[in-house]
C-alpha cells in the first residue's frame, strides 16, 4: 500500500486500543495512546487517557510526568505547575523531581523559585554532580557570577579530576575578562593530561 503518516497513526492507535482491550491496566499502552491523541486531538481525550493511566497506579512517575509534559506542550502552565507540585508533595525526597521543577520555573522566568528547587535537589543529594552543574548553569544563565563560580567549585569538590568542570571554570573566567585566572585554570587542565 501507499505509505502515509495518517495510516501509521491510525494503525498505532488501533494497536494500542487492542492492547487495552486485552489488558486494560497497561499503563504503557495508555501513555502511548495518550501521546497519539495529543498529536491528533482532541485535547480532552489525551488528558483523560493520561489521568486514567495515573489512576491505575498513582505512584507511577512516568505517567505523572507524561501528564505534566502534556500540560506544558498545551501551554497550560498553571495546571502543569499544580501537577509538578503534586508530584513533589508525594515524592519530597526525590532530587530529580526538584530539578524538573527548577527547569519548569526557569522556563517560566520564575528565577527565585527555580533556584529554590535546584537548591532543594542539592540538599537532598549533595554528592550529585549533575545537580551541582545544573545549579552552576542556572547561576551563569541568570548572571549571578559569584554563585556560578562557587557552584562550579562545589562540583569540582565532588569530582576533582572532571575536565568538563575545569573547562567551565576557565570559560567562566574568560567571560569575566579575568584572563589570568582563565590561563591558570587552563594550565591546571593541561598539567593533568
Amino acid at each position: 500500500g501507499v505509505y502515509s503518516a495518517e495510516n501509521n497513526i491510525f494503525e498505532a492507535e488501533t494497536t494500542f486500543r487492542r492492547i487495552l482491550d486485552i489488558d486494560s491496566k497497561s499503563i504503557q499502552a495508555h501513555l502511548e495512546l495518550a501521546r497519539i491523541l495529543a498529536v491528533q486531538g482532541p485535547f480532552d481525550d489525551a488528558e483523560a487517557m493520561l489521568k486514567l493511566a495515573i489512576s491505575i497506579d498513582p505512584s507511577n512517575l512516568n505517567a505523572r510526568f507524561a501528564l505534566f509534559k502534556f500540560y506544558l506542550s498545551e501551554k497550560k502552565y498553571n495546571i502543569a505547575e499544580e501537577t509538578i507540585n503534586k508530584i513533589i508533595d508525594d515524592n519530597p525526597e526525590n532530587a530529580d523531581i526538584y530539578v524538573v521543577m527548577g527547569n519548569f520555573y526557569l522556563g517560566q522566568a520564575k528565577n527565585d523559585q527555580a533556584e529554590e528547587a535546584y537548591l532543594k535537589a542539592i540538599e537532598i543529594d549533595p554528592a550529585n554532580l549533575r545537580n551541582q552543574i545544573i545549579l552552576a548553569g542556572f547561576y551563569e544563565r541568570t548572571g549571578q557570577t559569584e554563585k556560578t563560580l562557587a557552584s562550579y567549585r562545589k562540583a569540582l569538590e565532588i569530582e576533582p579530576d572532571n575536565i568538563a568542570i575545569k573547562n567551565a571554570i576557565a570559560r567562566y573566567y574568560l567571560n569575566q575578562d579575568d584572563f589570568q585566572n582563565a590561563e591558570n585554570q587552563i594550565s591546571l587542565i593541561l598539567d593533568k593530561r
